[in-house]
């Protein structure tokens, strides 16, 4: 069985947006979107999930710079409470506006110290001082930083999981409990309303009784006043 395709325009359709704003999610975020023979891109399942991580995440309020980052996780991220998205939400915004100013800077300061460099020594460096200026200043290499940065991210995003977790861990325990509570007092309360019930039930029973054994001697006097009378007869 084939695996559905869509166009972009029927992927768009479906994703209730406009189709210039797939294609620019794909150039923002790098996205890989496959295309047929004739160069028209194609949708399968797992683009179409992508998109809707992405909307997801946008909902949210995350920038779509840093969606970069985080879109791997977007199934950890849906498992999270409100305030826990809202948390990173805000540290990883600001960590890629931190990450952006920071490549700013290094760019700006690379492009400076190049024009400083007359034209004629840009080259001039010994091999093993060159190799140690690449080593010490790997940390400024752009793909080193991104790799950096997305460990801090992971983790950044392993923490607001496991402390959503702990929190809803948290909250169901006490739903439980106060459930429990609730049950606990209601049966007590109908263990209360029964044994009520059955005393009630005794005392009528008694209370029965008690008239029966009452009407039982009143009638026995009765009936024995009319022998009583004739002791004394005289005939």
């Amino acid at each position: 069985m084939s695996e559905t395709r869509y166009t972009i325009s029927e992927a768009a359709k479906r994703l209730k947006v406009e189709s210039h704003v797939l294609r620019y999610w794909e150039e923002e975020l790098d996205l890989d979107i496959p295309r047929n023979d004739m160069g028209h891109r194609f949708y399968r399942a797992s683009d179409m999930k992508r998109f809707e991580d992405i909307q997801f995440l946008k909902e949210r309020g995350f920038q779509l710079k840093s969606l970069k980052t985080v879109l791997p996780n977007a199934d950890l991220i849906r498992k999270m409470d409100k305030n826990s998205v809202e948390t990173l939400k805000n540290e990883v915004n600001q960590k890629v506006a931190q990450e952006e100013e920071l490549a700013r800077q290094v760019a700006a300061a690379d492009t400076e110290d190049e024009a400083k460099k007359p034209d004629g020594n840009r080259s001039l460096l010994p091999k093993n001082q060159g190799e140690e200026t690449k080593a010490v200043g790997e940390e400024h290499d752009p793909e080193y930083r991104m790799r950096q940065f997305r460990l801090m991210m992971n983790s950044l995003i392993q923490d607001a999981l496991e402390a959503s977790q702990e929190t809803f861990t948290r909250e169901v325990s006490d739903q439980i409990s106060e459930r429990m509570i609730k049950e606990l007092d209601y049966q007590m309360r109908m263990q209360e309303e029964r044994e009520e019930e059955r005393f009630k039930k005794l005392q009528e029973s008694l209370s029965s009784k008690s008239k029966f054994k009452k009407e039982a001697a009143a009638a026995g006097e009765k009936k024995e006043k009319p022998k009583r009378k004739g002791l004394f007869h005289r005939g």
